[in-house]
């Protein structure tokens, strides 16, 4: 029996994107998702505006008391200029988390990531040095012959720094909850797949 050399033939085709689709985007449910849509949907799940604002006024916050502080102390955040550096890469890395919400471009969130992971790491340097503050400030109000200064004086610093060390603690919370969801939602964590899928045709005809 002779045997049909078109049935013979098998064509690899690779894709190397895949999409999903939406049924809810359209009533005939036909509209494609791309990665870049997905993505940029995993990230609004995360309210990055909201949390961004918070950061805002967190840095703003960090930065009004670093100004009495530095008119009136020399206390170790004060020499290391903590307040200051603290909360304005708090206001920045927000501001950029809330750019992000209103245009979830790859590159603007990979820079939004890249300013929330300086910011917790700033953060935690910064809890370090208030609590290695707190500790000081502790010993001057309990043996306050020791230190220059008045104890009510020292009772008001150890209670600032409270109020600093509490709202980094805060940020630092929401610099890693953010850079959590750009993770998630971009290619450093969870990359989309790009392996091929070969697709066999036993329809198409090779010669042979």
């Amino acid at each position: 029996m002779a045997t049909n050399p078109d049935s013979q033939r098998n064509v690899a085709v690779t894709v190397t994107h895949l999409y999903t689709t939406d049924p809810a985007a359209t009533p005939g449910g036909n509209t494609p998702i791309t990665p870049q849509t997905a993505y940029a949907q995993k990230f609004l799940e995360g309210e990055p505006k909201a949390l961004g604002v918070t950061a805002v006024l967190i840095g703003i916050v960090q930065i009004l008391f670093g100004i009495p502080l530095a008119l009136f102390t020399n206390f170790l955040p004060i020499i290391l200029a903590s307040p200051f550096l603290i909360g304005t890469m708090f206001v920045v890395s927000g501001a950029l988390s809330i750019a992000a919400e209103q245009n979830p471009h790859i590159k603007l969130l990979r820079a939004c990531l890249a300013t929330n992971i300086i910011s917790a790491l700033l953060a935690i340097s910064g809890v370090i040095v208030y609590l290695i503050d707190i500790q000081e400030v502790q010993i001057c109000i309990v043996h306050s012959w020791n230190c220059q200064g008045p104890p009510q004086f020292y009772a008001l610093m150890y209670y600032t720094f409270i109020v600093l060390l509490l709202f980094t603690l805060l940020e630092l919370t929401i610099s890693i909850a953010i850079a959590a969801f750009v993770c998630k939602s971009t290619r450093c964590c969870h990359p989309y797949s790009s392996m091929p899928v070969l697709l066999l045709d036993n329809n198409m005809s090779e010669e042979q």
